[in-house]
């Protein structure tokens, strides 16, 4: 066992470096006489053993070091398979540890003990120089057809304080490894720690639960964790056809550039049609505010909440109302699609119409419920390491892709009856075909955006090797907003008609009193002829 290389006590200041080395050195022998090296299982014990007795041997170091006073001191050694060092501070003087060394750097933030323990801190690393290339590579939450392979060194970090109370991690451990494989990308890095679970013939397996992908470039991933233990970062392997970093980044500029058009845009529908309400057609002028009014707030909340995955509650709320909105602004799209048909089956069959005020649970209320019974099922799903929105490893992605898909197919079955009437109407029949044709793509044109089915581009895309397919999902669903704004308030009619009699009024308004003065002027004369 190692925990015999490690001595009672240590009692002289100046003997500290030597008698870490020495017993770091005493680990090789037992370590290569007791250790089958090939074995899965064995060298996750032997992870848990070193990571305890490095903790040990801060521990005591600290204890000796606090009958000194109030010191600082950071002492290395280093064996065949693995490198330790140990940090020792008092809590009145820590103001953060960084260490880099050997492939890997960590940054300790000060707000882990700063104000809340007393006596010494003991902080231990141990940095494994070999384990990366043997132990299992596989991920908790992976598919069985995904491979993974260990990208960067192993560390394993332990902090101990004084009085024994447990960590709080308002701050997370940052952790920058170098990159192995210099061909990664975000989309298939894993900030990863080693879960230690008898369960598996391994002896444990690699777990993303507690740490996200801050930052990945060819050299270097940094993670963010609030938890300590041993970790690493796993790459997976790349498909047939990989996005890239470039396309990553191009896919990002024209979301961004586009949901800001769209909001400014979605902005100006909402201001025109809430100052004209009253001279528009209530009901479907009341559809349009209430899907602009969703998709403002789902757009911001994607613009400025996406990428907020440092914070694991955060992200699972934004996550859970971008979720809600979206699904509002889908199931509003249902009943524009439901009007249109209740509307065509009055003018074609005489029936009564339909009460307006029961769109409204059906538009805010429906997701609602969805969106609750998604949480009480599966509340982890919402929010991922690296974006907050629903996981697709975990099936919460399917809560939304099911009721859009059924959205989808509903408005596609409406729009041909509508598209179908559309022809059959006797003023457009007469037409001649090239005019006939033109108006059936300007009737789709107005109803595609308005109806979602831009996202069949986007449910198609899933398959990372459509990346055609994603550039058009990216640049039409990123702009529906500015084609909301086209179709429902450029080229309204109705928008239009009431904007050209405002301007007209304004200008009569303007010009009525010079030609009045110049009326005056010419009569003046002829009164005083008289």
């Amino acid at each position: 066992m190692l925990v015999q290389c490690l001595p009672n006590e240590v009692t002289v200041q100046q003997d500290f470096p030597k008698w870490v080395n020495d017993v770091v050195d005493d680990f090789n022998p037992v370590i290569i006489n007791q250790t089958d090296m090939s074995s899965q299982w064995e060298l996750s014990t032997l992870i848990n053993d070193v990571d305890n007795i490095s903790s040990l041997l801060a521990v005591r170091v600290r204890k000796a070091l606090a009958k000194y006073g109030n010191h600082r001191i950071l002492l290395n050694a280093s064996s065949v398979l693995f490198d330790v060092i140990i940090q020792i501070d008092s809590r009145y003087t820590y103001d953060g540890s960084t260490v880099n060394a050997n492939q890997v750097a960590v940054n300790v933030p000060k707000a882990i003990v700063a104000n809340r323990f007393g006596g010494h801190i003991a902080i231990s690393y141990v940095i494994y120089s070999e384990f990366d290339a043997i132990l299992n590579a596989s991920l908790e939450t992976g598919k069985e057809d995904e491979i993974y392979s260990v990208n960067g060194r192993i560390i394993s970090i332990t902090v101990k304080v004084y009085n024994g109370q447990p960590l709080i991690f308002d701050e997370p451990i940052e952790i920058v490894f170098e990159n192995f494989n210099q061909n990664a990308t975000t989309s298939r890095t894993h900030c990863v720690y080693w879960k230690f679970n008898q369960t598996y013939s391994a002896g444990g397996v690699w777990s993303s639960d507690g740490c996200n992908v801050s930052e990945v470039n060819r050299t270097y991933t940094t993670c963010h964790c609030y938890h300590l233990t041993s970790f690493s970062i796993l790459l997976q392997a790349a498909d047939d056809v990989e996005i890239g970093d470039v396309n990553e980044a191009a896919l990002s500029i024209i979301t961004y550039v586009g949901l800001s058009l769209s909001l400014f845009s979605l902005i100006i529908t909402l201001i025109v049609m809430i100052v004209y309400f009253k001279r528009l057609n209530y009901e479907c002028t009341s559809i349009h505010i209430n899907l602009v009014i969703a998709l403002i707030i789902a757009d911001s909340l994607f613009l400025f909440g996406i990428e907020q995955t440092k914070n694991k509650n955060v992200c699972t709320g934004i996550a859970i109302f971008m979720h809600y909105f979206f699904l509002v602004v889908f199931m509003w799209m249902a009943v524009e699609a439901m009007h249109m048909y209740s509307k065509l089956r009055n003018l074609t069959h005489g029936r009564s119409r339909r009460k307006f005020y029961v769109y409204y649970p059906i538009g805010w209320g429906v997701p609602a419920i969805i969106v609750i019974i998604t949480m009480a099922l599966r509340l982890e799903g919402y929010g991922t390491d690296t974006a907050c929105w629903l996981a697709v490893d975990k099936g919460t992605i399917w809560a939304f892709i099911g009721p859009v898909i059924t959205i989808i197919m509903l408005n596609t079955t409406i729009m041909v009856i509508v598209l179908k009437t559309f022809t059959s109407v006797k003023s457009v029949k007469s037409k001649p075909i090239r005019e006939q044709t033109r108006r059936t793509l300007r009737a789709a044109a107005v109803l595609l955006p308005v109806f979602g089915l831009t996202w069949v581009f986007g449910l198609l895309a899933l398959n990372q090797q459509t990346l055609f397919l994603q550039y058009l999902f990216a640049i039409c669903n990123s702009l529906q907003g500015f084609f909301i704004f086209l179709f429902h308030c450029c080229l309204n009619g109705q928008i239009k008609n009431v904007l050209f009699r405002r301007c007209m009024k304004v200008d009569n308004t303007s010009s009525s009193e010079p030609t009045d003065t110049t009326r005056s002027t010419k009569v003046a004369p002829a009164t005083t002829e008289q």
